[in-house]
């Protein structure tokens, strides 16, 4: 009940009116609606999931970064047990705090790859609890190798961002002469976007979508042959990680008046395109990393720290 009394103070900080103004009657939207309905699409919806084929065997960055920082930067290099590393993610995304207790994404099987995932709403109010004031604090450098970073990997926050980083690194390694760096055509807010490049004589098409009910839509697609193409991205929150669920709150004075999502996404490529390395292979610590650790693009080591598996669930929703 509380939940549906909050203090007049806290609606106001809020810019929302009244908790009403927030909620509605899925009745008045579909009159035919009923529990019983509702709970079996649902199901179905989970069913479409669980059936898609070929999905990205990658595990996410910070999985990847803890297991290479581990086993590289300290394990290996200076002699420190990797289940001595303790490590804090900070994201965007609440699905990680889930994510990080996957045992898919352990490197060995008594002990996490990332120990902890904060978003950067807990981090903020962290920060502010704290009453550090960055404002008033004096610039320094990241620490390596997180000083190195490339516009290719800042843009993976964005709709389409982690396909042109890819597109990048694919045009380069298919023909080295490749001069496009800036793929624009699958950056913007439409809701599905499809783009077919000519790359070493050959032709790719790519699709990009954000949010489930598009991703729905593309994949129905894909299924029933109206759309042949050879990689997609598919972001859960509608414009990327920028709009994340563990993202800050935005009231409703600046949700009804500023389009957040296009000035995050902005701030992304802006730094890309000021950035020292636009393209992730660019990156002087992949290539270290690639040199003096995983090989090569592929390799058996590569394909130990860099993918990771998927299983079938279903059971667990019955």
């Amino acid at each position: 009940a509380r939940y549906l009394t909050p203090s007049k103070a806290k609606l106001e900080s809020k810019g929302v009116p009244s908790v009403r103004s927030r909620v509605v009657n899925l009745k008045e939207l579909c009159p035919s609606i009923t529990v019983d309905g509702l709970k079996q699409a649902l199901e179905d919806l989970k069913a479409q999931a669980r059936k898609l084929p070929k999905a990205g065997r990658d595990p996410a960055r910070m999985e990847a970064q803890k297991k290479l920082a581990a086993d590289i930067a300290y394990a290996e290099k200076n002699g420190i047990d990797p289940k001595d590393i303790f490590v804090v993610s900070v994201i965007p995304c609440t699905a990680k705090k889930f994510e990080v207790t996957r045992p898919q994404l352990r490197s060995e099987p008594d002990f996490d790859d990332v120990d902890v995932a904060l978003t950067t709403r807990e981090l903020a109010r962290m920060i502010k609890r704290a009453g550090i004031k960055f404002t008033e604090l004096e610039d320094e450098d990241f620490d390596a190798p997180f000083n190195k970073a490339t516009g290719g990997g800042a843009i993976f926050g964005a709709t389409g961002g982690v396909l042109e980083a890819a597109l990048r690194t694919a045009a380069h390694t298919l023909d080295g002469d490749f001069k496009k760096v800036d793929f624009e055509e699958v950056r913007g807010p439409e809701p599905i976007r499809t783009v077919t490049y000519e790359v070493a004589g050959l032709k790719i098409t790519v699709a990009v979508t954000s949010g489930l009910g598009n991703a729905r839509k593309v994949i129905e697609m894909i299924k029933s042959g109206e759309l042949d193409c050879q990689m997609v991205e598919i972001m859960a929150c509608p414009g990327g990680c920028i709009n994340g669920g563990g993202q800050p709150i935005q009231p409703d004075s600046v949700l009804n008046s500023v389009d957040y999502k296009a000035l995050r996404s902005k701030a992304l490529y802006d730094y890309d395109k000021n950035a020292e390395f636009r393209s992730s292979h660019e990156s002087p610590v992949i290539k270290m990393i690639y040199d003096e650790f995983l090989e090569e693009a592929g390799s058996h080591v590569a394909h130990k720290y860099l993918h990771t598996s998927y299983v079938e669930r279903g059971h667990e929703y019955k």
